[in-house]
């Protein structure tokens, strides 16, 4: 198992990467390209990522969140850990808006990600809400996960998708949730919605 800093290239941009490389085909990206975002790398110029934290209000019309930081003046990665039984990597960002304004002037996070060999990976995010002003208002969510797949240049959606089963849900009893490509509407009902019992 392979943990490194590398300079990585995704859509003619080129930056520096933590790259970590378990024993499979996927590979795990931390690239300041996409403001350390940690990132999964599925193959084909196709990258997964189970998002951030993130913060809105009604009160401001700004989006509070890392992906802001495009200069990464808050948003960095670093290797905490690296040998044969584990890989650990911390990123640690603020909640920002395009104009580099942090929410509440101190809103920020740390994610640590730990890699096995198998490609098993956990990710333990620690924020601490802030509390020094009252920019961007009363926050009206704080949303910690979303599922985003991004296709560099060349790739599409449609083209690496499987439409019978674009993404499943797995508990460790084997049982699956599956949901087909393109998502039909009423699909895009809450999970606990569509699935109580689960």
């Amino acid at each position: 198992m392979i943990a490194e800093w590398k300079t990585l290239e995704f859509s003619r941009v080129s930056g520096p990467s933590i790259i970590v490389q378990p024993e499979t085909s996927w590979r795990f990206l931390f690239w300041r390209g996409a403001q350390y975002v940690a990132c999964i790398d599925l193959g084909d110029n196709v990258w997964f990522t189970p998002e951030w934290l993130e913060v809105n209000s009604p009160d401001d019309h700004h989006c509070y969140e890392p992906i802001m930081d495009k200069k990464c003046r808050y948003s960095h990665a670093e290797i905490l850990e690296r040998g044969d039984a584990r890989a650990r990597v911390k990123w640690h960002y603020v909640c920002c808006n395009i104009k580099y304004e942090v929410f509440h002037g101190n809103t920020e996070a740390d994610e640590y990600y730990t890699i096995y060999p198998d490609g098993v990976a956990t990710r333990q995010l620690v924020a601490w809400p802030g509390d020094k002003n009252a920019k961007g208002g009363n926050p009206n969510f704080w949303q910690v996960l979303e599922y985003i797949l991004i296709n560099g240049i060349g790739s599409r959606p449609d083209n690496v998708l499987d439409p019978e089963a674009a993404f499943v849900f797995m508990n460790e009893k084997g049982e699956k949730i599956v949901f087909k490509w393109p998502l039909p509407t009423e699909e895009h009902t809450p999970l606990c919605k569509l699935h109580p019992g689960n």
